[in-house]
């Protein structure tokens, strides 16, 4: 599969009510804006995740506005690198 499969396949994942991951290593996986904006959307709903490892990657601004934007809304996350 493409890397755009993946990104809506990890985002599917991580909105499922049956998510139970507390802690995502995401550090050097390549990723783009694209993926960081999926992951904003994601963490907007999903309120297991503690910790998110996100350093080493591609995300740029794009991104970034995502990011904040779910930290606006999430109160469950606790740490991110």
């Amino acid at each position: 599969g493409s890397a755009k499969n993946h990104v809506e396949e990890m985002k599917a994942a991580l909105v499922s009510k049956n998510c139970r991951l507390r802690k995502m290593n995401l550090k050097g996986s390549g990723l783009d804006d694209e993926a960081g904006k999926a992951i904003g959307e994601a963490l907007k709903v999903n309120t297991s995740i503690k910790t998110i490892y996100l350093s080493e990657n591609k995300l740029g601004d794009e991104a970034g506005k995502a990011i904040g934007n779910a930290l606006k809304v999430n109160t469950s996350i606790e740490r991110i690198e």
